[in-house]
């Protein structure tokens, strides 16, 4: 199988578990609070990465760039915390057609951050993007919504994180890159997940857990 051919079927399976995901974040959010969607979600994908770093060893978890990690573990908590507010509160079509652009602010922040240096087709493509993005959004046509202003800043922040992600990718263990998020969204939710508690029935701790 080409390394085309396998790309598509990842991409397809991530965009299939991004849509699934999605679902149950608005689902859930009907019952639970964010924060209390946050931590099982975080904590567990923690418990899903433990073998494979004790596998590798603890050293794998040594990072080479703090600070690059704390940016995008900031970065991911502002961005996971707005955007799965922002699904609770307006349709899931229309948050999900939002945060489209986030690849692209993506780009638009690699070519400052990375030094990426940028074609004219990229540009094209940037410019037509955000052109949708505006005429999703409205802006002037109708009155201001705060929940889809939260979704493209939310797009935004996953759009910047992508890029230090890029960055630690090429510096840190591949281990080192999937553990520190989960683990700073499970401290950050932790509290205002007991503040907030409540009790799941089996089938939503079993969706809790997906």
């Amino acid at each position: 199988m080409s390394s085309s051919i396998k790309s598509g079927i990842w991409m397809l399976f991530a965009s299939i578990n991004f849509a699934l995901l999605n679902t149950l974040v608005k689902y859930l959010s009907e019952e639970y609070h964010l924060s209390q969607i946050i931590f099982f979600r975080s904590f567990f994908a923690v418990l899903l990465i433990l073998p494979f770093i004790l596998k590798s060893g603890i050293k794998s978890l040594k990072t080479k760039s703090l600070k690059l990690q704390l940016i995008r573990c900031s970065l991911a908590v502002l961005a996971m915390y707005l955007w799965f507010y922002s699904i609770s509160k307006i349709p899931l079509a229309e948050a999900t057609a939002i945060n489209f652009t986030a690849p692209i602010f993506g780009a638009i922040f690699a070519i400052f951050l990375l030094k990426e240096k940028i074609k004219y087709r990229r540009v094209i493509a940037i410019f037509i993007s955000l052109i949708g993005a505006l005429i999703i959004i409205r802006p002037g046509l109708i009155h201001f919504n705060i929940y889809i202003f939260i979704t493209l800043v939310a797009s935004i922040l996953m759009g910047m994180a992508s890029v230090y992600i890029k960055k630690i990718t090429l510096i840190d263990h591949p281990n080192a890159v999937v553990f520190y998020m989960p683990m700073v969204l499970s401290i950050v939710s932790f509290i205002p997940c007991i503040v907030f508690w409540t009790k799941p029935s089996v089938f939503s701790l079993i969706l809790l857990m997906s």
